[in-house]
């Protein structure tokens, strides 16, 4: 089952480099996406700098919450999408693997 981590930011750069590496560490077999709402802090050119396995998915205005998830979305291609905010991680390499689990092991849901 292919797993991506799904990060909606807006101007969150203080945000990114705090949750960012944490989200790396204890995720390591998922893709890692922020979909970036038009952000003007440079958060984008952070995490391009900074976090090369990244991928950025660039939405040309600020959607909000719900319509930049959904418009940013469409351009991933994954099994099971895991959606964070900015400010969210996992506190352990356990976390993310438990949730996959639930998923692999109940097709209903």
């Amino acid at each position: 089952m292919k797993t991506a981590i799904v990060i909606i930011n807006y101007n969150g750069l203080n945000l990114i480099k705090k949750f960012i590496p944490t989200i790396i560490t204890n995720s390591s077999n998922c893709n890692i996406y922020v979909i970036d709402n038009n952000s003007t802090d440079d958060s984008v050119n952070y995490i391009k700098n900074n976090f090369s396995n990244i991928n950025i998915i660039n939405n040309s205005s600020n959607l909000g919450y719900a319509g930049g998830y959904n418009e940013g979305i469409k351009k991933i291609d994954e099994d099971l999408l895991v959606f964070l905010n900015n400010d969210a991680t996992f506190l352990d390499e356990n976390s993310l693997s438990n949730l996959v689990k639930v998923f692999k092991e109940n097709s209903e849901i």
